[in-house]
């Protein structure tokens, strides 16, 4: 039986995962012997991402989250994928493991050890480059059936990506809509972050505090598809590398998987001392997202993900609203 104490402890270590914009779009739920995973569209992105994947990317995410930690504590897990409505919960089914001396189960202690470190560090990286060691072992992180992780380091390769990086970055600075959007995450001070417990705190981007009136004022009129563009490119320069993640076909199931697979990374490159941020602009514009295809010859794969990753000190965390915020209600969601 699903203790309420085990319940909470679980879906504490669920919820601190990555989502676009920091909107945390999932809600939990509880039955005798499962954690019930749902999607909360009441938190989508309806203007950069109108058909809600990295909404179930971040679920994804979420549920890897959920399985390391339920493995941690001794428990096996199977997840049913429910096939109906789109905001259908995820089944986590519980059971436990065989005990083992030290009441820690290998297979996942290590992961588990990273869910509280892991984090998207956005500023500045260090010019240490990746050692040929380091990205064998990034290529050698399982990821879900269906989807696909490709490593791209600095060369003649990775310069295909900077110019559509700009178009991307170009495209939606350009958009009104986007930056609104964009806004209405933004917390300007660490009061409104503490107070809203979520979306992007001015600190983990370097940016001073500001009130929200100032802070909107600047991003609406002083921010520009040219300083972004300036800004992306200083980024893209210091880092030690690019990952770009895919999937065999363009719907919920494979998204789901895509983010079980991004946060398996993000455990995996957290212990080798990496840090990563989302470098997404040109897979958020469906017409660049056509070149990205293209250029690195996907075939039929879709590609949905762009990672920077590199060397830096830690930044600011995210908050995260909660728990009882998180909790749908018994017969569906709150």
């Amino acid at each position: 039986m699903l203790t309420e104490e085990t319940y909470f402890r679980l879906i504490n270590y669920a919820s601190k995962a990555p989502s676009l914009h920091n909107t945390q779009p999932w809600k939990f739920g509880r039955e005798e012997d499962a954690i019930l995973l749902y999607p909360d569209l009441s938190r989508s992105l309806p203007v950069v991402d109108p058909d809600n994947h990295a909404l179930f990317i971040s679920l994804g995410c979420t549920l890897e989250n959920l399985v390391v930690a339920a493995g941690h504590y001794g428990f096996d897990t199977t997840v049913e994928v429910r096939r109906g409505r789109i905001d259908d919960p995820l089944r986590v089914k519980l059971s436990p493991l065989p005990p083992l001396p030290d009441g820690a189960h290998a297979k996942y202690s290590a992961l588990f050890a990273q869910i509280k470190p892991r984090q998207v560090t956005k500023g500045t990286y260090k010019e240490d480059t990746l050692d040929r060691d380091t990205a064998g072992k990034i290529r050698e992180i399982p990821v879900e059936p269906g989807t696909n992780v490709r490593l791209i380091l600095p060369g003649e390769e990775s310069e295909k990506l900077l110019p559509l990086v700009v178009e991307g970055s170009d495209r939606q600075f350009g958009n009104k809509a986007f930056v609104r959007e964009l806004v209405d995450w933004l917390r300007f001070n660490e009061k409104e972050a503490i107070k809203k417990g979520d979306g992007i705190w001015n600190a983990t981007m370097g940016l001073p505090a500001t009130g929200r009136a100032i802070g909107s004022f600047i991003m609406k009129r002083l921010v520009t598809p040219r300083s972004e563009a300036k800004r992306w490119k200083k980024l893209f320069r210091k880092s030690a590398g690019f990952v770009l993640f895919s999937v065999a076909q363009h719907d919920p199931e494979h998204w789901i998987r895509l983010g079980r697979s991004f946060q398996r990374f993000g455990l995996e490159t957290t212990a080798m001392g990496l840090k990563h941020a989302h470098m997404n602009m040109p897979l958020e514009e469906e017409l660049v997202r056509e070149k990205v295809s293209g250029a690195f010859d996907l075939g039929e794969m879709m590609p949905l993900l762009l990672l920077r990753i590199g060397y830096a000190d830690p930044g600011p965390y995210s908050f995260r609203r909660n728990l009882y915020e998180m909790i749908a209600q018994q017969h569906g969601q709150a």
